[in-house]
């Protein structure tokens, strides 16, 4: 058999994390429950707590239907041995003008939208380790 070799000491950049919980804010339509169950069975990858809520945000957006809207979403860190915190940030959904060709590798996409996140801070959750479980 073929192992490959553990770096003992090597922590590894990636972060866990899931939806705690979504409002929408504005004109936005409401997330229906099975839409929010849905998001909130998901484990998204990312670098940072922004780099999480962006997959989040964006998964949201795709499966509302909606090309501009505007929602708060508090998600929670789950990696192991993590402090399991929650931060809330402020998702906005626009409509470019005109979109924007990407190109990685031999495929090309179009960028048809532009989607903002400001922190808006720390939630305070007690004993949210024993929550998550």
């Amino acid at each position: 058999m073929n192992y490959s070799p553990v770096i003992k000491g090597k922590k590894s950049s990636k972060r866990y994390f899931k939806l705690y919980h979504a409002s929408p804010e504005g004109d936005s339509p409401p997330i229906s429950k099975e839409d929010l169950d849905f998001l909130r069975q998901g484990r998204y990858a990312g670098g940072s707590f922004l780099a999480g809520a962006k997959k989040i945000f964006s998964r949201l957006c795709r499966k509302i239907g909606e090309s501009e809207c505007t929602y708060v979403l508090s998600i929670q860190e789950v990696t192991e041995k993590s402090e399991y915190k929650i931060k809330e940030y402020r998702g906005t959904r626009e409509k470019l003008a005109e979109p924007q060709k990407i190109k990685s590798g031999d495929v090309e996409y179009d960028i048809s939208y532009k989607s903002t996140l400001t922190s808006m801070g720390d939630v305070n959750v007690p004993d949210t380790k024993s929550a998550t479980r």
